[in-house]
């Protein structure tokens, strides 16, 4: 091993080629945790030489990168696998860019070419590979092509990449500042160029070709965001099929995952926000585990995902290769899953998003690589539907389920049963604690007639969708495409236009049964949004006037036929009954689902 420190000049300076091998992530620097930082940096040193000319003054040092040596061939680029730094080398390619690019732009062609050659190497060592154009190689195919147009054009693609904001942040920075004060801009260019040519240092540490830089990359992570589960996993699968800077097979084993940005998204489940990658790895894996080792029923907790990979790698006996193809296979169903695209269970998933209940997500990552009748899967959507969205409507907490879910998962891997549908509905139903039951039909009325509705408003909207696609009829029409919302018959603010009999105008128990009455399930219905405004908090006989002339909703209509004449508490108990009671034929329980 050996360490040195180098300016960007000498690290830049000749034909290299410093290679981001293909298990490290994409791009991911951020203004205000990065690039912003670097920036201010830059103007210190900057300011530095400006109120100091011709003095001798410290360099600003930069943190450390970990390189290994390739093989190099002469006449080519001297290769180098980038085991530690990438973000940091990414990021000062793009701010030399852009210094380079605005240089250029006010016609200093000099400066402007003294700094290309710190970002692309000479055409006689790159010839034909224009991999080797550019002085930093990312791995990643997307970062690779937005970082390649930036560095050869000085253009973004357009596409809202990171790569492409951090370019644009130090173009506009670079170009604010260089043009604050016209008569000082050749000062100001040359203390610029200075600075990133000398003034930045970086030190370097250059690894035996005999290490393993898999678990360096590891060990010794120096950037500022920690690794993400997913990424100690990829690296892990990597090392295990010994790829380093093979491109295409890094592309077999790992492509499906890099190539769709929709994996790095965030997403939100209670208090938890992790990317989609993350997520599906720690179900994927909380399955394998189950499926390798009978009657561990537990959930795997999501700071451990990577070592209870590393447990079903020792398990499972096929070769890394078909691994990742089964993680991958799983994968598109997940996708399918968060988007609700699996076939015949669209509605379910819809459903089961707005009730932000991925604890289930294993168990359908199970079903749906299972080889089961249509029939089953329904009826086993259905079992599950029913026993969440009842227990929810009852305000039973959630606390729990992932044991309980994981239970059944074992169950299903391991135990003997006629069907898969036929295990379910017996387990879910077969629960007596109290926080494990399937609520009955009575339970469900009760906590719907004559007390608040207390869900999440998504999750009513959610119910109130449901009883309307219930009560149509293969002969009713179409809804259209307007978006429907939640709206209150009688308004929350009441007392203006829905005052209370003059002899109960200051008696308690009417005002309590008001407010309460007002909150209740029987007191919503469904509108587009449109005529949402029109009703706002008008009176019951323009309200009914309006839904009359413009709604063709089927709620609508049995409520204009409910209550043709007066809208108070009386009617509001009356129809939460009724919508009680078409409820629990949606969602039946376990004897008739």
């Amino acid at each position: 091993m050996d360490a040195s420190i180098h300016n960007l000049k000498r690290l830049f300076g000749s034909n290299v080629s410093y290679r981001i091998p293909v298990f490290q992530r994409p791009y991911a620097w951020t203004q205000e945790d990065q690039w912003g930082p670097l920036w201010e940096d830059v103007r210190s040193k900057v300011d530095e030489l400006l109120a100091n000319p011709g003095a001798d003054l410290p360099a600003h040092f930069m943190g450390a990168i970990i390189l290994q040596a390739l093989p190099t061939v002469a006449g080519q680029v001297a290769k180098h696998i980038v085991v530690d730094g990438q973000q940091r080398l990414t990021t000062l390619q793009l701010l030399i860019r852009a210094a380079e690019q605005c240089f250029r732009s006010l016609g200093d062609n000099s400066r402007s070419e003294r700094l290309q050659k710190l970002t692309q190497n000479d055409e006689d060592f790159w010839g034909q590979k224009s991999e080797d154009q550019t002085k930093v190689r990312q791995s990643n195919v997307s970062d690779r092509s937005s970082f390649q147009d930036i560095i050869r054009e000085g253009a973004p693609r357009g596409v809202a990449r990171q790569i492409d904001k951090a370019y644009e942040y130090f173009v506009q920075q670079i170009s604010d500042w260089i043009n604050q004060a016209p008569a000082e801009r050749e000062p100001r260019a040359n203390a610029l160029e200075t600075t990133l040519l000398q003034q930045m240092k970086l030190a370097t540490v250059n690894l035996d070709r005999n290490e393993k830089p898999h678990f360096i990359f590891a060990v010794l992570n120096a950037r500022a965001e920690p690794l993400l589960e997913s990424d100690h996993i990829k690296n892990e699968i990597m090392y295990q099929a010994n790829v380093v800077d093979e491109e295409q097979q890094a592309r077999d084993l790992w492509g499906f995952f890099e190539s769709n940005q929709w994996w790095r998204r965030g997403t939100k489940e209670g208090r938890l926000t992790r990317i989609h990658l993350d997520r599906f790895l720690h179900y994927w894996t909380a399955m394998k585990t189950e499926m390798l080792h009978k009657g561990a029923g537990t959930d795997v907790i999501a700071e451990r995902v990577y070592n209870n990979f590393k447990r079903v790698l020792i398990a499972d006996s096929r070769d890394i290769k078909e691994l990742t193809a089964d993680i991958q296979k799983a994968g598109q169903l997940y996708i399918d899953i968060e988007e609700a695209r699996q076939p015949r269970s669209e509605r379910f998933l819809r459903r089961l998003k707005t009730m932000e209940l991925g604890v289930v997500v294993p168990l359908l990552l199970w079903m749906y690589t299972e080889d089961m009748p249509e029939s089953e899967i329904a009826r086993s959507t259905r079992a599950l539907e029913s026993y969440l969205v009842r227990r929810m409507l009852c305000g039973q907490q959630s606390q729990g389920l992932n044991r309980l879910f994981f239970e059944l998962l074992s169950k299903l891997c391991h135990g003997e049963h006629k069907t898969v549908s036929e295990s379910i509905v017996d387990f879910l139903h077969s629960q007596t604690a109290e926080n494990r039951i399937w609520p009955r039909d009575q339970q469900v009325i009760e906590n719907l007639q004559s007390r608040p509705f207390k869900i999440a408003d998504n999750r009513q909207l959610m119910v109130l969708e449901a009883i309307e696609q219930h009560i149509r009829t293969h002969k009713t029409e179409a809804l259209g495409e307007d978006r429907l919302s939640r709206e209150h018959i009688m308004p929350v603010s009441w007392q203006r236009n829905w005052p209370l009999p003059p002899d109960q105008t200051n008696d308690e128990e009417s005002l309590s049964r008001r407010e309460n009455s007002v909150k209740e399930i029987g007191n919503l219905t469904l509108v587009t949004q449109k005529l949402n405004g029109a009703l706002s908090n008008e009176t019951w006989a323009r309200k009914k006037e309006t839904l009359r002339q413009h709604s063709t909703l089927r709620l609508n209509t049995k409520l204009l036929k409910m209550a043709p004449d007066v809208w108070d508490e009386d009617a509001i108990r009356r129809r939460s009954e009724w919508m009680a009671e078409k409820i629990i034929e949606i969602w039946p329980y376990a004897d008739k689902v």
